[in-house]
């Protein structure tokens, strides 16, 4: 994504609602969607933000991480254009966080018990990624997305 606006963020493992995630659902860049609940709670992405009272003048690709999504989604000041979630099993996720923070299994089942639930995360999301599949196809994922977007993008500079 060079050439394009990034921000790194910290995953932990796959127990996060991640936005690798560019933004929120609108239904593609055609501003059609069926989803009005969604819209309500994230708002309509529009693509534009004032900068010290000027307009973007140019179009990219910002890419938000943010843990726990769902359990903030309501407070996010800004609204998303896609959401990407980066889904593993629990068992999966306890092995992870035992692995890689120390903790011990009760630590990462109380941790797994005040997020939100799979399904509230799927629901959010436009897109979901095996985060127990090999890095590799992760990242191809990752590309195939992107390069979607920048395709929406260019389609939304030619209207």
């Amino acid at each position: 994504m060079r050439g394009e606006c990034e921000t790194d963020g910290e995953v932990d493992g796959a127990d996060v609602d991640s936005n690798h995630e560019t933004g929120g659902h609108d239904g593609g860049t055609d501003g059609k969607c069926d989803d009005d609940e969604n819209h309500e709670r994230r708002g309509k992405y529009d693509g534009s933000r004032s900068r010290g009272g000027r307009e973007a003048a140019t179009r990219a690709i910002v890419v938000h991480d943010v843990p726990l999504l769902a359990e903030v989604i309501d407070a996010v000041p800004f609204s998303f254009a896609h959401i990407v979630s980066v889904e593993a099993p629990a068992e999966t996720r306890i092995a992870r966080m035992m692995g890689t923070r120390g903790m011990t299994r009760e630590q990462a089942l109380g941790r797994i018990r005040h997020q939100s639930s799979e399904a509230e995360r799927r629901a959010l999301a436009d897109e979901v990624i095996d985060a127990t599949q090999p890095i590799e196809r992760m990242f191809e994922h990752v590309d195939t997305l992107v390069a979607q977007w920048r395709s929406e993008l260019r389609d939304e500079s030619y209207r």
